[in-house]
């Protein structure tokens, strides 16, 4: 069986990251993975090069890319093609027109982004030609009906990851980010933009720690709005580092005491599966598939754009240490059982072999 992957480009993101796992999973599970990209390569697209994944870029091909990938796709003619984004997808229903070929859209879009109009009605005209739509949360299965997609032909499969657990790094860290022993340090992990609402963040911080000294916040990430967290958290007297982009990203999460997420939308972001991975309480925002990951097992949930909320979901856990350990272990396991690589990549094993036929 082979499956083409077809997408813009793999530059960073969970989604791009949900293919750097996913397609070698299935190349192990014994189907023949390629991957197409149309405007470009990407950080993840050398991830997958060098996993020994099939890999074209058409970026190169200019005003004749969709010729060409049109092209591409007939002549290799693969038994599935699965795309992501609306460019991807209209190539792929016209390539699939008229074939045995199957087409599968991969729906990662975060519940509530705003659309353009334009957008609106190009993915009305072309999905609902979908032989499969593979979606990562429940919460997205209303917005893929909006637009002409029955429900029969929805399947959801969560993400999952293979973060790696590591504590080596815990104390090294805390002393570099000047966390003492008896602080309690939340995290937040994203690219600093609009969606992800660090402003959200700082502003909890700065009214939980008017309550509670022991409270510190970390951001690990870059973005646009990194001068303006800067000086949002100098005005409101928050006590947050902010650490730019970082590599160790394992690392850095085993310094902190929980994991914080405060964004407008979100499918089923990966940042909560790692943070799950590593043991950490999690406080998040109740949108796209949060609520069905971050149960009162394993966090705390929290209505987008509340900082309030958040803040008394903080002081909750900086009080209570015990707590904090129980739904770390219990965020751990769940991880382990339920949001794994080995669970996401044999779900789509079985889903585009039965799609295939």
């Amino acid at each position: 069986m082979r499956v083409l992957f077809l997408c813009p480009n793999l530059s960073g993101g969970g989604a791009e990251r949900h293919w750097s796992i996913l397609l070698p999973g299935l190349a192990a599970r014994g189907i023949g993975v390629s991957l197409a990209t149309l405007d470009g390569r990407g950080a993840f697209f050398t991830t997958l090069e060098q996993a020994g994944i099939p890999t074209r870029c058409f970026a190169g091909a200019g005003a004749r890319v969709y010729p060409s990938v049109l092209r591409e796709i007939r002549r290799s003619h693969p038994d599935v093609v699965v795309t992501r984004a609306t460019s991807a997808h209209g190539l792929a229903m016209l390539a699939t027109r008229s074939s045995h070929m199957k087409w599968v859209v991969n729906w990662h879009r975060p519940d509530g982004l705003q659309l353009s109009p334009r957008r609106v009605l190009i993915l009305r005209q072309i999905l609902g030609s979908a032989d499969a739509v593979l979606a990562v949360s429940g919460s997205q299965i209303a917005e893929l009906q909006s637009f002409g997609v029955r429900r029969d032909v929805i399947r959801v499969i969560h993400n999952g990851t293979d973060f790696p657990a590591t504590r080596s790094a815990r104390a090294r860290l805390r002393r570099e980010f000047g966390i003492g022993d008896d602080e309690v340090a939340f995290l937040l992990a994203g690219r600093l933009d609009r969606q992800k609402r660090g402003d959200v963040f700082i502003d909890a911080l700065a009214r939980a720690q008017r309550q509670d000294r022991s409270i510190v916040g970390l951001i690990a990430g870059a973005g646009p709005l990194e001068p303006e967290l800067r000086l949002q958290a100098q005005e409101r007297g928050a006590r947050v580092s902010l650490l730019g982009r970082r590599e160790d990203v394992p690392e850095v999460m085993s310094a902190a005491d929980a994991l914080a997420l405060t964004s407008d939308q979100e499918a089923l972001p990966y940042v909560v599966l790692e943070g799950m991975a590593s043991g950490l309480p999690v406080i998040a925002t109740s949108v796209g598939a949060i609520p069905e990951v971050v149960t009162t097992d394993v966090g705390i949930t929290a209505p987008a754009g509340d900082a309030g909320a958040v803040a008394a979901a903080m002081l909750s856990l900086a009080a209570d240490p015990a707590r904090r350990a129980q739904l770390g272990e219990a965020a751990q396991r769940k991880q382990h059982d339920l949001f794994s690589a080995d669970a996401m990549c044999d779900a789509y094993a079985r889903a585009l072999r039965e799609i295939a036929g």
